[in-house]
């Protein structure tokens, strides 16, 4: 029984990881000259997950408390990390009770939500 908790915290920090890494990529992409300015980050998901769980009908944004936009390295490919997002992104957000519009909140695009299995009617 330690053995599959061990297990099943392990799967749910690396999920945690890759949600983190793609979600912060996404802002340094709007942050960038051109970009479209910063929409939302991870609080704001959580933030939003906690409004769609008590039935509120506002998400909302906010920065992500804490860290400076160079706390993550700026040199990742956002591909592989959007390959790993959509890998993990649906457990995760069914785990954490982020639904369809808490992720697009955050400015993840709806084509990459459709390839991770998560629909506006799930």
């Amino acid at each position: 029984m330690v053995d599959e908790n061990r297990a099943v915290f392990a799967a749910d920090r690396h999920e945690a990881t890759v949600v983190r890494a793609y979600l912060e990529a996404l802002d340094r992409e709007r942050l960038q000259p051109g970009g479209v300015g910063q929409r939302g980050s991870i609080e704001g998901c959580l933030r939003a997950s906690d409004a769609h769980q008590a039935g509120a009908g506002v998400l909302g944004d906010s920065k992500l408390n804490g860290h400076s936009p160079g706390a993550f390295d700026t040199d990742v490919d956002l591909t592989v990390l959007e390959a790993e997002f959509v890998a993990v992104a649906s457990s995760y957000g069914r785990r954490r009770g982020i639904c369809y519009a808490a992720w697009r909140v955050v400015g993840v695009d709806p084509a990459v939500l459709g390839r991770a299995g998560i629909t506006a009617t799930t």
